[in-house]
């Protein structure tokens, strides 16, 4: 968990070097649709 947090600190930092976007935006931005795939895949067990 703690290296996820890293990465999207650090991609947040680096990817528009000037602005810094927080952790939490980019974890939302990267998480939502991984989180809707799982969604989907359970989905079709039940």
């Amino acid at each position: 968990g703690g290296l996820l947090v890293l990465a999207a600190d650090t991609f947040g930092r680096l990817a528009f070097a000037p602005l810094q976007i927080p952790a939490g935006i980019v974890m939302a931005v990267f998480g939502v649709p991984v989180f809707l795939l799982l969604l989907w895949h359970r989905r079709d067990r039940l």
